[in-house]
């Protein structure tokens, strides 16, 4: 008969047997899995035009007294309201935004009070904030000194109603660019492993031009990042 000791030595001798099966199986069905895989990149691009448009405005007056300010600004607010209309726009589109008063403290300042006024114009006719930023130079001639205005901010608001597409676009891209490297490497594409959609992204149509709120036309791009396992 077997002593305590051998079959205790018998019993930890299968054990270990049996658990270095189980552990070179699960190497091996990881190698395969995870070790043999590629990952892409799928672009997708869309020249859009901006559903909506916004331009804030400011001007400065300066008056001796606040009721000269006051008298100033009506005359100056009155000829900005009367050159949008002019433009197809209507008083719900012009809303005032904030007035600061500055006192001046300087003998050689000509008046004594200075006053910073911004308005904000907004609309979803693109076509006639081009015309009113075109025609700009009349508030000029009129007196009116505009400051700090780096002209109509323009938007696209619809970006939900494309975003499905060109992110199924972006995936089909993606496979092509794998497909593609399969052709060369003696493999097959298999399942995805996992995908990155990254995030939409505004560019001016021209790249050079810098920030792409200024203009009108634009690209939506987006960059889909999928692995794939090769068989």
């Amino acid at each position: 008969m077997f002593r305590g000791k051998e079959i205790s030595f018998l019993l930890f001798s299968l054990l270990l047997f049996i658990s270095s099966i189980i552990i070179s199986h699960g190497i091996k069905n990881i190698g395969t899995k995870n070790g043999n895989y590629i990952t892409v990149k799928g672009l997708s691009e869309r020249e859009i035009l901006s559903t909506s448009s916004s331009w804030e405005l400011r001007y400065r007056l300066t008056g001796d007294t606040i009721n000269d300010i006051n008298k100033e600004n009506n005359l100056s607010l009155s000829k900005i309201k009367s050159f949008f209309l002019k433009h197809g726009f209507s008083e719900d589109h012009i809303k005032m935004g904030f007035m600061e008063f500055h006192e001046e403290n300087y003998k050689e300042s000509l008046y004594k009070y200075r006053a910073h006024i911004s308005l904000t114009v907004n609309t979803k006719n693109i076509e006639k904030m081009e015309a009113a930023e075109k025609n700009i130079a009349e508030l000029y001639n009129q007196g009116i000194l505009i400051s700090n205005s780096g002209g109509p901010r323009y938007y696209f608001d619809n970006i939900n109603d494309i975003k499905p597409e060109m992110l199924a676009d972006s995936i089909k891209n993606a496979k092509l660019a794998a497909l593609e490297f399969t052709k060369h490497s003696s493999s097959k594409l298999g399942k995805i492993k996992n995908a990155n959609q990254g995030y939409f992204e505004f560019l001016p149509i021209d790249r050079s031009l810098g920030d792409q709120e200024r203009y009108p036309k634009k690209i939506l791009r987006i960059v889909t990042t999928v692995s794939y396992y090769l068989d």
